[in-house]
């Protein structure tokens, strides 16, 4: 399709694959995130569990004492260089702490 008369699809064809490279990578760097910080928590005793990952995040259960360094810890973790990345796109990540995955999103929508 990239090679088509058509421009929008011929560009959306070639936004596509380069979209596709950016996910593969970060789910690679989340992944390997959520690894080694599996191993910290067991190496230090903590409480924190990871339970889920779902797409481009880390879902986690965290006593409300470990929470801070936990987000410190997991942010060096991904953030660690690994050797996999895009040239120009720099790593980040971003934390939100809630008392149930839908940070009260059902709660407004079924109230």
């Amino acid at each position: 399709n990239v090679k088509r008369d058509d421009k929008g699809i011929s560009a959306h064809e070639v936004r596509s694959g380069i979209n596709f490279l950016v996910q593969s990578v970060a789910s690679d760097i989340n992944l390997l995130g959520a690894i080694d910080m599996n191993n910290y928590i067991k190496e230090h005793g903590l409480k924190s569990k990871i339970f889920a990952l779902v797409h481009d995040s880390i879902l986690a259960e965290c006593p409300e004492h470990e929470i801070e360094a936990y987000s410190i810890k997991l942010k060096e973790l991904i953030q660690k260089d690994r050797g996999i990345y895009i040239n120009g796109a720099p790593v980040g990540c971003d934390f939100e702490v809630g008392d149930d995955y839908s940070f009260g999103k059902f709660e407004k929508m079924y109230a």
